[in-house]
This record gives C-alpha cells, sequence and structure tokens, in this order.
C-alpha cells in the first residue's frame, strides 16, 4: 500500500513554507507522493483578496514542478460552490483506493477539526498529519490530539517544524507594496504573478 499525502489550501499564493510543510511530512512519514489540491471556493475568506481559481490553480501546479513526488488535483476547483474535506477525502479514496491517504493540516486547524463538516468522516477516512510551526503549547496538542483519538478513533501524528511567519497576507501585502518576493516563492510562481499581474 503506498501513502498518499494529501494537502489543501486557498493557496493565495502557494509559497515556500506551504511546500516546506508537505515536504517535510513526506520525509518524516514516508509518503510515496504529495497531491497539493488548491480550494475551488473559500467560503471562509473574503473573495475580494483571492485570486481566481485558475489563477490560484496555475501557481500551484507551477510551485509542484520544483518538487519531486509532488502533483496538483483539481478536484476541488472543479466543483462549483464550496467544497469540505470529508467529501474531497471520499473523491480521493475513490480515485486511489490502494492507498493510505494522509491529511495534512497546520497546528491551528487541529483545534478546530470538530467544527469541520462531518469530521467523523474526516477521521474515518485519513490518517491526520499535524504540522506544528510553533505557537502552540505541544503539550495542548498532544492532548487534543489523545481526545480525538479517544472520541473518534482518530489516527493523528503530529510533527515539529521550525518556525516559520510567512503568510499568504503577508505576501500579497508586500506585493502592493512593490516588495520583491522571489526568495519566498518559487521562481516559476514569482514570475507568474508578475506577469499577470495578481494582488496588485
Amino acid at each position: 500500500m503506498s501513502k498518499l499525502g494529501f494537502f489543501g489550501g486557498t493557496f493565495n499564493p502557494i509559497h515556500n513554507a506551504h511546500l516546506r510543510i508537505a515536504q517535510e511530512a513526506k520525509e518524516r512519514f514516508a509518503l510515496d507522493r504529495i497531491l497539493l489540491v488548491p480550494t475551488g471556493y473559500s467560503w471562509m475568506k473574503d473573495p475580494k483578496e483571492i485570486a481566481s481559481k485558475e489563477d490560484r490553480l496555475r501557481m500551484t501546479e507551477l510551485a509542484a514542478e520544483s518538487c519531486e513526488g509532488f502533483t496538483v488535483s483539481t478536484i476541488e476547483t472543479d466543483q462549483e460552490g464550496p467544497t469540505y474535506s470529508y467529501e474531497t477525502l471520499q473523491k480521493l479514496q475513490e480515485q486511489y483506493p490502494e492507498d493510505e491517504i494522509c491529511f495534512i493540516i497546520g497546528a491551528d486547524q487541529l483545534f478546530i477539526l470538530e467544527q469541520w463538516k462531518k469530521p467523523e468522516e474526516i477521521f474515518r477516512l485519513a490518517h491526520i498529519l499535524v504540522a506544528d510551526r510553533g505557537g502552540f503549547d505541544p503539550q495542548e496538542m498532544e492532548k487534543k490530539a489523545a481526545e480525538l483519538t479517544e472520541r473518534y478513533g482518530a489516527h493523528i501524528s503530529i510533527y515539529h517544524m521550525e518556525p516559520s511567519g510567512l503568510s499568504s497576507t503577508e505576501l500579497r501585502r508586500w506585493i502592493q507594496n512593490g516588495e520583491d518576493i522571489s526568495e519566498y516563492v518559487p521562481q516559476k510562481v514569482a514570475e507568474y504573478i508578475e506577469k499577470q499581474g495578481l494582488y496588485r
């Protein structure tokens, strides 16, 4: 059985910290490949601040080219309206029935997973890999993981990384201010943002 890492996000824009989270998961948990899944419709975010799904998909594809074993799925961008993680996981299980699906999330998401739609289905379908980039008490994280394991039979693994303050929000602000972002995103992504005039 091969191991598939599913890493979703708005990727507005995708940047090097996103790629490091996925790469660390790939190495630490011996994942065979990473599937980057940009969201189509981000119902929790201000649509005025989000690039089109076509642009975000293309940036994600360009970013994946620089990482061995990374591919991109249009499973969410192909869908109209809001998408939910449990539905994406169901579809991935249908597409890759022989794979163990590992769902990569940030530490902040661990504490609100129960508020997501059908969390019990998420825990049934995937091994949850939680990337801790600092900012959370490790003991509180372990306690929360234990609670979810007991309540849902969840399989949760936490991995700790070097802290990184890099965020898409900050990158968009830098772009608006005309600052150089080339060291924070893959070269082809920086060139695409410049060419398309995104986030100006």
